[in-house]
């Protein structure tokens, strides 16, 4: 290129390639240029509104031989065509639902997976919408991780993990599927057909790492079947092995309540005895819990939480509920909109309250009216990077990545926000949890290849 850049973005557009941002100084003439594969030539394109600009781009696709640049309010469109821009203020409807995982453009129409569905942009209508079909999809995709798509071909080619049921329980299954899409009444509506659908990968996936006081606990040993538990004393910053569990598992769900650790799942020939252990710090002691609906248990937990002296458990199409206190257990059958709201990668619970962040929002659960309700109080976050949580002294500890603006773009920004919550208009059905920032800074720079994992505070 005829300039150095650092994480652009890259299209191509009738054969040739654009390529935009990463300049660290910029100008109208330098911000983009083009490569003309034939001639093998490198050409400055004319920006004219560079000062709306960013070094990094946050998102760019190609629909209808136009490139669309995403900044963080606002954006940019450039027809090469005509040589002309388009400059566009604030937020709008493809902004609004456009994930920060991936996209993918299938002749001229833009698709993404949001919210437990396939979609795609209405130009016209300027409006998302649920792509129809992909009946024998749904099984599979029940899962709220990210889905990354590519164009393979003129097809739409999706690939995700899923945990449950993994093989032995120490590997994630990676699936892949190839949609052909095809456009009806008018280009109103976009049908998928599935023409493959299958498992392509596995990888290793985490530990659960609950935590009790100023003591961190590991349970198990990188996704294999194991009984160890390793304790880490964050005042006195020192490693010690707790004892063993009783039975070996492998990536369990782990939560605490009322002062002991709760571990489930996790074996591959499980039963009402097994499926369930505590441990008691007290007595260092591990005791089974049986569990009457083992029937219904998978070995694999989708996602688990400690709410109101209750743990949630949330497998594919059911969950169980289960109170120490009375020793009681309850079924939770078929999908809720708790599972909906539920994203897969972080959650937390603070003051008995479920939070969580999805669609740019922090949100949270009522319990009451079962349903996802929008955190207020609090700007939109200046990150479309999955944000991981934790419960920081009754506060909630957010931690996400940004590389807009990186020194040099070799590195990530980790940045961590402190919030804390108060709930509004008492008991009523009206109820509100506002969040207030505390505290935002950066707290650490990683190679742009690194990402954040998982966040634990300790009580020291």
């Amino acid at each position: 290129m005829r300039v150095e850049r650092a994480i652009p973005e890259a299209n191509v557009v009738d054969g040739k390639i654009y390529v935009a941002g990463g300049c660290r100084d910029f100008n109208a003439s330098n911000w983009m240029e083009v490569f003309d594969p034939e001639t093998q030539t490198w050409e400055f394109v004319l920006c004219p509104h560079a000062e709306r600009c960013s070094i990094g781009v946050f998102k760019s696709v190609v629909i209808e031989g136009r490139i669309f640049h995403m900044f963080e309010s606002e954006s940019l469109v450039y027809k090469p065509e005509e040589d002309r821009w388009e400059a566009v203020g604030g937020f709008n409807n493809m902004d609004s639902e456009w994930p920060c995982i991936s996209c993918c453009v299938i002749d001229n129409v833009l698709c993404s997976f949001v919210d437990s569905k396939m979609k795609w942009y209405n130009t016209k209508r300027q409006v998302w919408m649920n792509m129809k079909g992909l009946i024998e999809l749904k099984p599979k995709l029940y899962s709220y991780c990210p889905v990354y798509m590519a164009d393979y071909g003129g097809k739409l080619a999706a690939l995700w993990t899923n945990d449950i049921g993994a093989s032995g329980l120490e590997e994630t299954r990676v699936w892949c599927a190839v949609i052909a899409l095809e456009k009806r009444n008018g280009c109103e509506e976009i049908w998928g057909t599935v023409d493959w659908l299958d498992i392509v990968a596995t990888v290793p996936a985490a530990n659960p790492i609950p935590k009790l006081g100023s003591s961190i606990y590991v349970i198990g040993i990188d996704g294999s079947p194991s009984s160890s538990v390793w304790v880490l004393d964050c005042y006195r910053h020192v490693w010690r092995k707790a004892p063993s569990m009783r039975v070996e598992r492998a990536l369990p769900e782990a939560n605490v309540v009322d002062g002991k650790i709760y571990v489930a799942g996790g074996r591959r020939n499980f039963n009402s005895s097994n499926w369930m252990e505590v441990f008691d710090p007290k007595t260092k002691t591990w005791e089974f819990v049986l569990c009457p609906h083992a029937e219904r248990c998978s070995s694999m937990i989708q996602k688990s939480a400690a709410i109101e002296g209750r743990i949630v458990y949330m497998f594919v199409r059911e969950g169980l509920v289960y109170k120490p206190e009375e020793d009681r257990w309850e079924v939770i059958e078929g999908i809720t909109n708790m599972d909906l709201g539920w994203p897969w990668i972080s959650c937390c619970v603070i003051d008995k309250v479920l939070c969580c962040f999805r669609n740019s929002k922090m949100k949270w659960y009522n319990t009451k009216r079962q349903e996802w309700m929008n955190m207020k109080g609090l700007l939109k976050l200046d990150s479309y990077s999955p944000v991981h949580m934790a419960d920081y002294g009754g506060k909630l500890a957010a931690f996400w990545t940004n590389d807009f603006g990186a020194s040099g773009f070799e590195e990530r920004r980790v940045w961590c926000a402190v919030i804390s919550l108060e709930k509004r208009n008492g008991d009523d059905d009206e109820e509100e949890i506002w969040g207030t920032v505390e505290w935002l800074d950066l707290v650490a720079t990683v190679h742009v290849s690194s990402s954040v994992q998982c966040v634990v505070a300790a009580t020291v």
